[in-house]
């Protein structure tokens, strides 16, 4: 955790300086990448357990990934 605490500050120096859109260019897909993988396995996961009754799970799915983001917080945290 310490080294890449230590690499995080150049990237954020080499962040700042580059413009609007490359910041979107880069940040956008990545961010659609993470949340579509995420959200193909809360899905692909509920239609092996449930086959007949999946499809209700796209209602639950922003509260759950709400949640999950929620206790990332508290699973970082030290003992």
């Amino acid at each position: 955790m310490i080294i890449l605490s230590t690499l995080l500050m150049p990237a954020m120096i080499i962040r700042f300086y580059q413009g609007w859109f490359q910041m979107v260019y880069i940040d956008v897909p990545l961010f659609l990448a993470s949340t579509f993988s995420i959200s193909s396995f809360y899905l692909v996961s509920q239609k092996e357990l449930f086959p007949r009754t999946w499809y209700r799970t796209f209602l639950f799915l922003p509260a759950l990934m709400g949640l999950g983001i929620g206790l990332t917080i508290t699973n970082a945290e030290p003992c």
